[in-house]
């Protein structure tokens, strides 16, 4: 059979090594750091075996030897291993997720992960934003899903997990199936959908526990959806000209224009919200906001394809829970 893409692979081993310290059972964090952990390699069963199917490529010894070095498991375990890497390795080419991008989306897990623990320990747990989270991770952990809830249909019943999606706003459940489905790979996400879309029922300390073996423990603190996305977009106004960073890589492309005068009028009001018209009447000289807006995202995304969605349009907006902050004022901008 064909071998796993083995740019994925060494983008996984890399990521581990770089921000993992390897623990029996999966990765933990370094003593000396404080980066999150990644989900455990799963107890080798034969469940766990048949998730994913064997069917495509598969890791090759040398694949598996090479991850196998960041965790002192023994050989006995090298199809669990091999289970590891093939569910990342699909769902990421499912996704498109180049190689440079691994490490983005595996730290988006983790904070999908944190957040999902906090609302499975308020006092009065909801169900909706638990199967938000769930489904958030399943889909892609770096954005919210598009569209509603409802248009998502989990199958559980099977030896896998599907997932399929109907169009518009409206499902049509039990008339025919969703014509976009596909299957989940990674086998803890696997693991994740049948607590929460399981026929028993969401049982919150399930996923309290289920997290901190992820963990090893409790998440550290902040590291959640909500934590990454406040604070991490900061700016400078000055006189010539208005700076944007992102997550402390500062944004380039745009010194347009039509894009600082965007920007002068955005990055000061972090409740803003206007149409189009109203742009153009509060920032005199804008002629094109939507083209402004787009070269905007386009440079931010450049940096952190979560970041494209930090600048809502239709209308004009800061995304929920980005708040941009002047540089200097608190964590990573303080150096600028």
């Amino acid at each position: 059979m064909e071998p796993l893409n083995p740019e994925l692979v060494s983008a996984i081993v890399a990521a581990h090594k770089n921000l993992y310290e390897p623990t029996y059972g999966g990765f933990a964090p370094s003593p000396s750091s404080t980066p999150p952990v990644t989900p455990p390699i799963p107890p080798k069963s034969p469940a766990s075996a048949r998730c994913p199917s064997s069917e495509g490529p598969t890791v090759t010894p040398a694949q598996v030897a090479l991850i196998a070095r960041y965790v002192r498991l023994g050989e006995d375990y090298a199809d669990v291993l091999g289970v590891y890497l093939t569910g990342y390795v699909r769902q990421f080419e499912r996704l498109a997720v180049l190689p440079a991008d691994v490490h983005d989306y595996l730290l988006w897990e983790q904070r999908v992960l944190g957040s999902l623990y906090a609302a499975a320990r308020e006092p009065v747990v909801s169900r909706s934003r638990i199967q938000d989270l769930a489904l958030r991770l399943a889909v892609d952990p770096r954005r919210t899903p598009e569209g509603h809830r409802s248009q998502y249909v989990v199958d559980c019943d099977g030896e896998g997990v599907t997932i399929g999606k109907y169009p518009g706003n409206e499902t049509y459940s039990g008339l025919f199936p969703p014509a976009d489905q596909w299957s989940v790979h990674p086998v803890f996400v696997v693991k994740l959908l049948r607590l929460v879309y399981g026929q028993e029922g969401i049982h919150p300390q399930e996923l309290v526990d289920f997290v901190e073996a992820v963990f090893h423990g409790a998440p550290r603190e902040g590291l959640t959806i909500e934590g990454a996305v406040t604070a991490r977009l900061t700016y400078s106004l000055g006189e010539d000209r208005v700076r944007l960073w992102v997550m402390g890589q500062e944004v380039k492309g745009i010194d347009g224009r039509y894009e600082q005068i965007f920007l002068r009028l955005m990055c000061p009001e972090p409740t803003i919200s206007c149409t189009g018209p109203q742009m153009k009447t509060w920032a005199p000289g804008l002629k094109n906001p939507s083209s402004a807006a787009k070269k905007i995202r386009t440079a931010m995304k450049a940096i952190s394809p979560e970041a494209s969605h930090f600048l809502q349009t239709n209308p004009f907006r800061w995304a929920d829970g980005i708040v941009p902050m002047p540089a200097g004022i608190r964590g990573s901008a303080q150096k600028y």
